[in-house]
């Protein structure tokens, strides 16, 4: 038997490739040795049809159950090639630093020698993947999917309290940058990566001071206005003056909310810039910037108030816990922790959102907000010359790019939801003086 096998490294995440070449009737869309690709159900299983440039007809029924991503397996039923007994395997295997394509197939040779049989086959594959390779990286240009990883990474933070020295003084040096009163939950999982974070935030720390940043924040945050206010939004104003919330009680409700609606927009940036260094895109090429030097955040209120798992009533528990079932997390992000602050009024504002987290208009609402970061962060300056190159490097003197990769994605795909919900809690609490 002949053995042929060909592997091609890809610098992005398995989940474009499989997107683009993963499945077993896909192969008319990336291979330049075949005109076109049909499929039929027959008793044994699926039989791909594959037309040649030259009209001639390969046929090949697939061997596997189907259960394995980005993986099947097929053996020659008919056709022109100089093979018998012909089995191959296909696989997207991801790997540290995105992910690696392999073709093998094991045959005997019939009508030509076994040099010349194995030398038809390793063309196809050459050829196939180098053709998968450029196409790939075509798509990859011009695109950044909102991904969720699967499975979830394991988030683990290094909270404020818990930093030492070092981290401390990034932390506070962040906060006054961003003009944040609080560390969210996805700078303070990144600092576990303590290379990667000095990194991350070393390079962008100029760009988050300047006029730039602060314009493509105000940018997002109107994204994300125009886009809730586009569904239906129940006003519960009214509701909870009969529960008895006093004009200055909703106030500091708003307040918060405020907080949390200047802040996510600067977070969820500097996400989508790491995920787009990590799958090796470059930031913009510009690096001047002009200096923001006065204030641009809300009112100082201090720190917000975090109701925690152990604080809450069982009320509130059952509402954390649907969170987290609702939107697939492990975990309740600080401004559901905050807005808790305040249980009555959280329990009715999470249960008049709930609603619509299931339609089509959210669905839209959240991607647009995604598709907004990452044209505003491709598009910025980028003054301290952060490159992929740099940032990799940097994953790598921590741990390998998987962990840490998966991370990043994470938070990059929930911020534009959590955005979402936040602007959504904004609109519920419009009042009727306001209106």
């Amino acid at each position: 038997m002949i053995d042929v096998h060909r592997k091609k490294a890809l610098p992005v995440h398995p989940d474009l490739v499989q997107q683009l070449a993963g499945g077993f009737d896909q192969i008319g869309a990336w291979h330049p040795a075949v005109s076109d690709c049909k499929t039929s159900e027959t008793p044994s299983g699926t039989v791909r049809h594959l037309t040649m440039p030259d009209g001639a007809i390969l046929q090949e029924a697939r061997t596997d159950d189907g259960t394995v991503p980005g993986t099947y397996s097929y053996r020659i039923l008919s056709g022109p090639l100089p093979v018998r007994d012909y089995t191959s395997t296909f696989r997207i295997l991801a790997t540290g630093n995105g992910c690696e394509v392999e073709w093998s197939g094991r045959f005997d040779a019939e009508g030509a020698s076994e040099e010349e049989a194995r030398s038809v086959v390793a063309g196809i594959y050459e050829t196939g993947l180098q053709a998968l390779a450029a196409m790939v990286a075509e798509q990859a240009s011009k695109t950044l999917q909102r991904r969720k990883p699967s499975p979830l990474p394991q988030v683990t933070t290094v909270p404020e309290i818990r930093a030492d020295e070092t981290l401390r003084a990034v932390y506070e040096d962040t906060k006054a940058v961003l003009q944040v009163p609080w560390m969210g939950v996805v700078t303070m999982a990144f600092a576990q990566y303590p290379n990667f974070y000095a990194a991350l935030w070393g390079g962008l720390r100029d760009l988050a001071g300047s006029r730039e940043f602060v314009a493509a924040c105000a940018e997002l945050r109107s994204c994300a206005e125009q886009e809730v206010a586009a569904f239906s939004v129940p006003e519960i104003t009214r509701d909870l003056r009969k529960r008895g919330y006093a004009d200055q009680e909703l106030e500091r409700i708003r307040d918060e909310i405020e907080v949390f609606s200047h802040g996510n927009m600067p977070y969820l940036l500097i996400a989508t810039a790491a995920r787009l260094l990590i799958e090796n895109h470059d930031l913009g090429e510009n690096s001047t910037i002009s200096p923001y030097d006065s204030e641009h955040g809300p009112r100082r209120l201090g720190a917000p108030v975090l109701m925690e798992m152990h604080h809450v009533d069982s009320q509130t528990r059952d509402v954390y816990d649907d969170i987290m079932r609702t939107l697939g997390l492990t975990f309740v992000n600080t401004d559901y922790r905050a807005l808790a602050r305040w249980p009555s009024y959280f329990r009715l504002a999470w249960n008049a959102l709930r609603p619509q987290i299931e339609t089509t208009d959210y669905d839209k609402a959240c991607e647009r907000v995604h598709d907004c970061a990452v044209n505003l962060a491709r598009t910025l300056p980028n003054p301290g010359g952060l490159t992929p190159e740099i940032l990799q490097a940097a994953i790598g003197r921590d741990t390998n790019a998987q962990p840490v990769g998966d991370v990043v994605r994470l938070f990059q795909w929930l911020l534009p939801g959590l955005i979402v919900n936040v602007e959504a809690f904004r609109q519920q609490l419009i009042s009727e003086k306001y209106n």
